[in-house]
Formats: structure tokens, sequence, C-alpha cells
């Protein structure tokens, strides 16, 4: 009863819009319909979209789940309480979108939406905060959302929204057969690429013309940047870059590689200096130390050794030989040395006064050569000079006796 007497409600209202050209919406009918009725939004929405379409006031009929409703109407103690209810707005949606232009394949993203008059929202099904308004996810492949939100008798279902990912173009290769060449030595530049329509390539910042390739030879005449860039499938993406640079590279070469000293003795020392051009690394050999950076070196070889001096870069090598002679010392074994006899000297006794005149012949005595050679003499020499000096003694000793007899 309440059905068929709601249809010529309905059906003189909508009639009337139509016929006035009224400035009352649909929607405010669907909304006082709903209320006059204790009908769910749902219902009601559906019951006014089925008679304005067969009207002619509307193209289509929105689609609509009820089956999720067991009831059309609102539960009594809500009819009960209507002013209650006539306070409770509908719950709608604004907007549902997403926040990028577009979405990368397996990248997160958010979905974003605006609603007025709700309590909880759903998002394929699944609950979600209302806190921020939004969702945070990420997709494999072609998806479909869809929002609804709902208050304590009304419910909102958005439109679905459909989101296709888009692939980032990857630049997997960009290589060269060589970073570091002669001068006038051939380049061969090679690529690969995935999820791009096309590819440009810059040399130094000119542009060339790849046509669809996947490599580009060429002579550079001096050290170069080249420059990959891959543009994506659409036009919604920026272009992706990599670089790859090309040296020109002298050839090394030994300046000079020398020994302060050529022949040595053994445990002594020498000193190695070197200098080289464009060279990137320094060895010295037999002794497989890198000395990259220095341009000396102090050794003490224990024998012969012929030292190599080995600089390198990137395109060449070279090689110089230093020989150092060593001279072995000899070895002392088992060196015994003569007994030296023992060497007596009697000197006679002499018994001077202590006058003034015999104190210069102390002092004589004292100061005569015997006493300042005789520890600096070897053991044959000291055996004559001792003969000589006791001779000259044994004159002055004579000379003072007879002196002191005398007076």
């Amino acid at each position: 009863m309440i059905l068929l007497a709601t249809k010529e409600n309905v059906h003189h209202k909508l009639n009337n819009v139509a016929k006035s050209n009224s400035k009352v919406k649909i929607e405010t009918l669907k909304y006082f319909f709903a209320t006059e009725n204790f009908l769910f939004k749902e219902v009601a929405d559906y019951i006014i979209d089925s008679f304005s379409y067969s009207l002619g006031h509307i193209d289509s009929i929105e689609n609509s789940d009820l089956t999720e409703i067991n009831d059309w109407f609102i539960d009594n103690s809500t009819q009960d309480n209507f002013s209650i209810y006539q306070k409770v707005k509908p719950a709608k949606i604004i907007d549902f979108s997403i926040n990028v232009p577009f979405v990368e394949e397996n990248q997160p993203f958010l979905i974003q939406w605006e609603a007025i008059n709700y309590s909880r929202a759903y998002i394929n099904g699944e609950e979600v905060p209302i806190s921020n308004n939004e969702y945070e996810t990420k997709i494999s492949g072609y998806q479909k959302f869809q929002l609804i939100v709902e208050n304590e008798h009304y419910k909102a279902i958005s439109k679905p929204l459909e989101i296709q990912p888009v692939r980032t173009p990857q630049i997997l290769e960009f290589n060269a057969s060589e970073t570091h060449i002669r001068k006038d030595e051939e380049v061969l530049l090679t690529w690969k690429t995935k999820d791009s329509k096309r590819s440009t390539l810059f040399i130094n910042n000119k542009e060339i013309n790849t046509q669809q390739k996947n490599e580009h030879r060429f002579i550079p005449r001096s050290s170069v940047i080249c420059e990959l860039t891959v543009y994506a499938l659409n036009d919604l993406q920026p272009p992706v870059s990599k670089t790859c640079n090309i040296f020109i590279v002298d050839r090394v070469r030994i300046i000079h590689f020398r020994s302060n000293k050529n022949r040595i003795l053994e445990s002594d020392k020498i000193l190695l200096s070197w200098s080289a051009a464009n060279a990137t690394k320094i060895v010295l050999l037999p002794l497989q130390e890198d000395v990259s950076g220095l341009s000396q070196i102090e050794l003490s070889p224990t024998k012969t050794t012929t030292y190599t001096l080995e600089v390198s870069n990137e395109v060449s090598r070279e090689r110089q030989d230093c020989p150092v002679i060593i001279h072995s010392l000899p070895k002392l074994d088992n060196i015994s040395f003569p007994t030296m006899p023992s060497l007596v000297i009697a000197l006679p006794e002499i018994n001077l006064n202590t006058t003034h005149k015999n104190n210069s012949i102390v002092r004589q005595l004292k100061n005569a050569r015997w006493y300042n050679k005789l520890f600096s003499l070897s053991y044959g020499s000291l055996i004559s000079v001792l003969r000589v000096e006791l001779k000259g003694i044994n004159k002055k000793t004579s000379q003072i006796f007879n002196r002191s007899k005398n007076e």
C-alpha cells in the first residue's frame, strides 16, 4: 500500500517538476521521499530514478546494489523518534581520485576522497580509516576501486575508479667497449632498454641519430660524455637518462729510474728514485710493492739484485731495470792472538833530596819521552823505545849523582 501510494505521489511531483521547470532538484525529491517513507537512501534513490527514467527525465539509471539491504525500511525505533531521523543527512561522496597523474607498476600511491555526512568508509569492501581521507596501496596491473561511505541511515557509493599502472622506462645496459682509449681509437657504444617507445643518444650534447638501433660506433677526438635518454610509452612520465664517459689517455713513460749507489758493501743502504709520466700505478719489483704516489725508497739489500720499475695506465705499460751489486764482507771465524810475553823493566832507585835545585830534575824525569809514548806504541816499537830511553835515564842518573857528591 505504501509503495502504491508513493508511486502516485512521486509521479505527480515529477510531472510538476518537469512542467513548471521548478528549481527543485530531483536529489531533493529523493531526500524527502526517503524521509517521508522511512526508506534507506539507496532504496529511495533507485525508486525515484526508475520513475524519472520512465517519464523520460533521465537517460539511464545508475546501478545500485540493494542485495546488502535486508529491509528497505528504517526500523521502528527510528520511526518513533522521527525528529531525530530528520536531522541525519544523507552521506555524500564529493571526490574519489588518486594523488598522482599516473601510477607506476608496483609503486605505492595514495587514493584520496572527499565526502560529507559519513562515519565509516570502505574501499573494495575493506574498511579504511577516515582520519586522513586517504588510502595507500600499490598494484601490478589494471585494477578497479570503489568507495562506499555511510552513516547510521544512509550509504553513498562512488563510481568505480579504474587505474591502469604504467611502466617506467628502463635502461638495462649502456656500455662502451673501452672507457680509456688511445687517440684515434674506435669506440663501440651498446645499450638495452625496456618499456620505452624511443631512445636518443647525445655525445657532448650533440644528438646522434640512432634510427632505432641499439649500438653506435665512432672515433672520439677528445674525451667525451655520452648520454642515452629513453622516453616512456605514455607522455606523462619524464624520460630516463644514463651517461658513459670516455677518456683519451696518453701512453705511460718512465723519465728516470736509478740508484744513488750501484756497488755497495754488504749491510750498506741504497736510495732508489724514479719519475714517470701518465702513470696511474707504479710497482717496484721484485719486492712486488705498490709505490704509486712515491718518488724514492731506501733499501738495504743483502745480495746482488736487479730492481725493476713497472709503470702502467689504462692503455699502456712500461718497465725499466736498475742493477745493484753487493760485495760481501770477509767472515772472521776462530781467530786467536799470540800470548804477549811479560815485560819487566828494572829501574834504579833514586833517592833525591827535595831541594829547589833538584826539583827540575824530577820534572825532567816526569816529562821523559818514554813516559808519554809508552801507551801509544806497538809491542815491537815499545821494546826499541824502552832501550833508548833507559840508556838516557842511566846517563842522566849518573850526572845527578855526580852533582850531588860535588855539592
